[in-house]
């Protein structure tokens, strides 16, 4: 049979309501997008020859059509206009970069946000293009929409870009989407070998393959093109040593028109996605779809009822290993059994999309309902028909013979809030920041924020305070699942510039994927809020605006003295205490973030809001102790060269500040990996006898150095560059501290460089701090030690709804304090 008649329809284009299509792309235009080139030569999997081109195949359809093709040498796809269009849309996409186990940075889901992307995928002149390379062998572009165009990041880091594995989906077209002249590392790598041998040899070796088993993957530059049978090589991409701007490729995933080919796509590697389970759902169905349609439009004899029911028998084992697949991978959902019959609700059509073909549905009588039923059959291996509505969730089963009790209508209740929580936080994700405290210190009564809240517990919250631009708010982002490279608009605390008045009010609020409550607060004592009281307490401020604000802000030490009474700054402080007293009370994590050097005026303020906190009781005559939140230092925008003594001292200074407190201030952040220290001693030398310092203080910095790198007891062993030696200051080897004698090593101080990510030029990657590792990475590392922290036990707060509900109490507490009354007069 000729490979013509196989299927050729593409799979469904999907939408999701999580995502949106970007408004701002041009229409995809093959013609002017379009530039394809022919590859020089192809390596065939038989023997890894090299060809002028693949050989056609001459097969039945019925067997194993898979192609002979291993890879090919670089080519283009894309035309200079084209080029820059992809560009373009990268830089829209970096702000969704994850990262996982297997890859340090990467983008999925670009096909549901790009109209461009989808167009590129699922383009006839590419899938033309590519078939040709194969052999013949008829390509469409693979069911996982969210796997459209996946992007790869590689930043400078000891991780490989990619890890050695075999893809998930047959063929692949990865595309380089950067400048790489000036990159050392980032190399694309391939074992000549069958799968299993391949990886035989991984293990054998740990990893460290020998090179001349290894094969090198040459690209031509920027918009050149590789294309090769992922599924049938193992393959990885080294990791950056350094670089001009980071390593982004693109990569387009594709599988033969044969339904008869063996399936390799493995649902595992998807299954983390929140549109895996339709795509996979689809992918099978294709497959079997085109496995009946090739029995009946294939060319073949009309077939007997044995032939019908085997080809039958082969298109349910697709759609039975599909669910088993799914079910697997999903929490069980409690089912109320019911021994009343009810009629077989037929799930109603869903309407095709407009780019695949309609499929004809026999009518039914279709009852309107508002619930949605799971009917069950006796037989236990054939699937519940499941039908979806608005309304709430109602699983019941058709027949039973056995009588069960039935749950009660709580019970009832209970199980079906629990499912409709379920479905609603699943597909729930915070675009931006929402407001929890106003400009004018009021609780915001936020319902959208309800939307976000999870009835679970494992959370973790993290509150920010500091003074004016001192990078709280941009901080906060990072650990939010931004990065330095993302534009001001996509950070989700909005930053302050030294160009721009546009600072923190009140208090900002941002839940993260990961359970983790994020507090932005407004600065600490802000000459803008300064300025603002000035022209309010002025005689030209209206009085009637005066009493709008004293309403807009009901706190009980404002209602007991005349504003005109106090001077500025102390109603200043007194709305900074209130902010600190809250962050301490609902916070398992604080970070004090400062600009390089410790404030010890904001510290005595710690201390006072410590003081003035409010105090819970759980009965008349029980108090609630406070818990005692961890508190992190963080020293940002430090520049020039930081030396071990100089740490020594900022760590001393802070805990001499913080000794009479109760605060977590030591050990937070050494359960995970280290935060290090790259100290490159040949920059240090040039930028000493740059400043023209004297040889004494040179020598005695570098022996320094030295002294502290040979003490450090977790250097890689194969470095032997005296010119780049890692540091780790931490030191493990104490468990616990003596109160005597305290090892400043375990104060939660960390040390961020001064970046300037805006900056376009060579260094636009690289680390200006000559004394610590990039701003980028010691990032990197405080989100997952973050993450991972101890959180100490608030009371009543088991849940992040409970925790909202603690929240807003804490708040009125501190408006409604009499002792903070009592204390505003001290100031007057």
């Amino acid at each position: 049979m000729a490979l013509d008649n196989i299927n050729t329809s593409l799979p469904p284009l999907l939408t999701h309501p999580d995502f949106e299509i970007a408004p701002d792309e041009p229409p995809y235009n093959p013609d002017i997008h379009l530039s394809p080139t022919e590859p020089e030569f192809v390596v065939l999997l038989d023997g890894y020859r090299h060809v002028p081109k693949a050989p056609k195949l001459d097969k039945p359809v019925a067997s194993n059509g898979e192609s002979q093709i291993a890879y090919t040498g670089p080519f283009r796809l894309l035309s200079d206009e084209g080029y820059q269009v992809l560009r373009k849309i990268l830089q829209r996409e970096l702000v969704h970069q994850q990262s996982n186990d297997r890859w340090p940075a990467f983008i999925r889901n670009a096909g549901y946000r790009s109209k461009w992307l989808q167009d590129f995928n699922r383009c006839p002149r590419v899938l033309e293009h590519l078939s040709r390379m194969t052999g013949d062998v008829n390509l469409v572009p693979t069911a996982f929409q969210n796997s459209y165009s996946h992007i790869n990041i590689g930043y400078p880091t000891e991780r490989n870009v990619d890890s050695w594995h075999c893809d998930s989906v047959p063929y692949v077209v990865i595309l380089l989407a950067c400048d790489m002249s000036q990159t050392v590392g980032g190399e694309l790598q391939l074992i000549e070998r069958e799968p299993k041998e391949a990886f035989r040899l991984i293990e054998e070796y740990k990893g460290k393959v020998p090179k001349d088993i290894i094969r090198p993957i040459d690209y031509l530059g920027s918009n050149s093109c590789v294309f090769m049978q992922g599924s049938q090589l193992a393959h990885r991409v080294t990791n950056i040593q350094s670089c001009t701007e980071p390593r982004i490729t693109v990569v387009n995933s594709y599988m033969s028109t044969n339904p008869f080919t063996i399936e390799c796509t493995r649902y595992d590697t998807f299954r983390k996605e929140v549109t895996a389970d339709l795509e996979y759902a689809m992918h099978k169905t294709w497959r079997a779809n085109a496995q009946m349609l090739d029995l009946a439009i294939g060319g073949h004899p009309w077939p007997t009822r044995d032939q019908i029911i085997d080809r039958l028998t082969m298109a349910i084992n697709e759609l039975t290993c599909c669910r088993e697949q799914v079910v697997i991978q999903q929490p069980p959902i409690p089912i109320i059994l019911s021994s009343t019959k009810t009629p077989v609700n037929v799930s109603p059509p869903v309407p095709s999309p407009s780019t695949s073909t309609p499929i004809p549905v026999a009518s039914s009588s279709i009852p309107t309902t508002t619930t949605t039923s799971v009917n069950i059959p006796l037989n236990s291996s054939t699937p519940p028909i499941i039908q979806r509505s608005n309304g709430p969730i109602n699983l019941t089963r058709t027949t039973s013979t056995i009588s069960t009790p039935l749950l009660t209508q709580t019970q009832h209740d209970q199980h079906i809030q629990s499912i409709n929580s379920r479905l609603l936080s699943s597909s729930m994700t915070m675009k931006s920041s929402l407001k929890l405290i106003d400009d004018t210190l009021t609780w915001c009564e936020n319902g959208q924020l309800n939307n976000y809240l999870q009835d679970s517990d494992g959370f973790v919250v993290i509150g920010a305070i500091g003074r004016e631009k001192v990078g709280k708010s941009t901080l906060l982002s990072l650990l939010g699942g931004n990065q330095f490279i993302d534009e001001d608009r996509l950070m989700i605390f909005p930053a302050a510039s030294s160009n721009s008045h546009k600072i923190t009010h009140g208090i900002d609020i941002y839940i993260t994927n990961e359970q983790t409550i994020l507090l932005d607060t407004q600065p600490l004592l802000s000459s803008q809020l300064h300025q603002q009281q000035i022209l309010q307490s002025s005689n030209d401020y209206p009085h009637t605006q005066q009493q709008q604000q004293t309403s807009l802000t009901p706190h009980f030490w404002q209602q007991q003295i005349d504003p005109r009474a106090m001077y500025v700054d102390n109603i200043l402080e007194l709305q900074t205490l209130e902010i600190i007293a809250f962050i301490l009370s609902v916070c398992h994590v604080v970070l004090i973030v400062e600009d390089q050097f410790a404030d010890p005026y904001l510290y005595r303020l710690l201390q006072l809001a410590d003081i003035l906190r409010p105090i819970l009781k759980r009965n008349t005559n029980e108090i609630i102790k406070p818990h005692s939140p961890h508190i992190v230092f963080i020293l940002n925008k430090c520049n020039n060269y930081i030396s071990p003594q100089e740490r020594l001292l900022i760590k001393r200074s802070l805990v001499q500040m913080m000794m009479d407190t109760q605060f977590r201030i030591y050990s937070s952040l050494k359960q995970t990996n280290k935060i290090k220290i790259q100290t490159n001693l040949k920059h240090i030398v040039i930028d000493l006898k740059q400043k023209e310092l004297n040889e004494n203080l040179l020598i005695k910095l570098l022996q320094q150095t030295k002294l502290v790198d040979n003490n450090n007891n977790n250097n890689d062993d194969d470095d032997d560059d005296e010119t780049n030696k890692e540091i780790d200051l931490t030191n493990d080897n104490d468990e616990d501290l003596d109160d005597k004698q305290i090892n400043y090593d375990y104060v939660n101080a960390i040390f961020i460089p001064r970046r300037d990510f805006r900056d376009s030029h060579s260094s636009h990657w690289q680390s200006r701090f000559l004394g610590f590792s990039n701003a980028d990475s010691i990032v990197r590392q405080l989100r997952q030690q973050l993450l991972a922290i101890d959180r100490p036990h608030i009371e009543q707060c088991q849940t992040q709804r409970a925790w909202l509900t603690h929240a807003s109490r804490i708040w009125d507490l501190i408006t409604k304090s009499s002792q903070w009354a009592d204390f505003s007069r001290l100031l007057t």
